[in-house]
């Protein structure tokens, strides 16, 4: 039994040539036929778009950093406080 692939599956497996060359394609044949001032709104829209799903992104991104910083602090000080424990425990003997 295959199990289907997901979406964002399918996208990340494009090759990068292949995005590129598709989104010219359409930006060029979609521009010929639009006055400027649509270009630049069309333009200015998607712009937009694409700066809100980066800002996303970034701020996603940052958020898992920031518990994987947590988790390295927190492995660091049961490190630490083992290593304290063991050494206590030496000069106690």
């Amino acid at each position: 039994m295959t199990v289907p692939e997901k979406e964002d599956d399918k996208l990340q497996n494009l090759h990068p040539e292949a995005v590129l060359l598709t989104a010219e394609l359409l930006g060029n044949l979609s521009a010929l036929h639009m006055p400027f001032n649509v270009q630049n709104l069309i333009g200015n829209w998607l712009t937009l778009i694409g700066q809100a799903i980066l800002v996303f992104n970034a701020q996603q991104q940052l958020r898992e950093m920031e518990w994987v910083n947590v988790i390295a602090r927190t492995q660091h000080r049961y490190r630490k406080l083992r290593l304290i424990t063991l050494h206590v425990g030496i000069q106690k003997r």
